[in-house]
């Protein structure tokens, strides 16, 4: 079970110090001003992304409390989006024509 943990621990570790600007910012003051200050800058990052992640998390719900009378709607809506997407492409096939479409696949 430790052995999982510390793998978990790892990845999340890799994935979350990815290098971007912000690592890059977050190094540099490491590096120039010392551990405690890199230790905050890392802190403040977290909670900004905490920020952006809530308010996405409550703009979403929001939008989809507003739209849950719509459903019908967007079912009927996204149905025939589908139902035009594959005509056009069931279109396209027909216009390239059989021979054609074998005579492709073979070379």
């Amino acid at each position: 079970m430790s052995s999982l943990l510390l793998r978990g621990f790892l990845l999340g570790f890799a994935v979350a110090a990815s290098p971007g600007p912000i690592f890059f910012l977050c190094l540099k003051r490491t590096l120039v001003r010392g551990w405690p200050n890199g230790l905050v800058s890392g802190f403040g990052v977290a909670t900004a992304d905490g920020f952006y992640a809530a308010v996405a998390l409550l703009g979403a719900g929001a939008i989809t409390t507003v739209l849950s009378g719509e459903r019908r709607s967007f079912a009927l809506a996204g149905g025939a989006l589908l139902i035009g997407i594959s005509t056009i492409s069931g279109l396209a096939i027909g216009a390239l024509g059989l021979a054609a479409l074998v005579s492709a696949l073979r070379t």
